[in-house]
């Protein structure tokens, strides 16, 4: 049974991770924009665009936020921690 918790913990874990890659190739795409390389910036929002798509799949699919249901509060809170004080600014 712990096998299973493992395992299943990994997989949740796995696809936020996969879901964060997104956010890494946007941010790659805007540097890549930023130096003129376009063709290199529409390959970057392509993957996260892929990405972006196939996460939410993935998550309902192999039920994360039922097994990791504890961290995504505190995921939420330092969220919010981090961008609400820059929007107030």
């Amino acid at each position: 049974m712990a096998n299973k918790n493992l395992y299943t913990l990994i997989i949740a874990w796995s696809i936020h991770i996969f879901t964060a890659l997104g956010v890494i190739c946007g941010f790659q795409a805007l540097l890549s924009a930023l130096d003129k390389e376009f063709n290199s910036a529409i390959l970057w929002l392509a993957l996260a665009l892929f990405i972006d798509g196939v996460d939410g799949s993935l998550a309902r699919k192999y039920k994360v936020k039922e097994v990791i249901h504890d961290n995504n509060q505190y995921i939420e809170k330092g969220c919010h921690l981090l961008v609400e004080p820059n929007v107030y600014i």
